[in-house]
């Protein structure tokens, strides 16, 4: 059994994960569902179309931290 180690936010944010971002909950750095191909082709999808068609009113990235609580970043996925 391994010993959860708490991390500050700041730790967290100026962290690199070599085999992929994780997620931070409560002082806790949580692994995270990376997906499938197909998802990613349809995230990259919805990207070009919103950059090509909406640059001058909304802003699309992919794989954003987002802040979800004080102490918890998550990424958005799609339900």
């Amino acid at each position: 059994m391994g010993v959860d180690m708490l991390v500050s936010v700041d730790e967290y944010l100026h962290t690199s994960f070599p085999d992929g971002d994780r997620e931070y909950v409560d002082g806790r750095i949580v692994e995270r569902n990376l997906g499938e191909v197909d998802h990613s082709d349809v995230q990259s999808g919805i990207l070009h179309y919103l950059r090509t068609h909406y640059r001058k009113r909304v802003w699309a990235g992919v794989a954003v931290h987002v802040q979800i609580r004080k102490r918890a970043f998550a990424f958005p996925t799609s339900p």
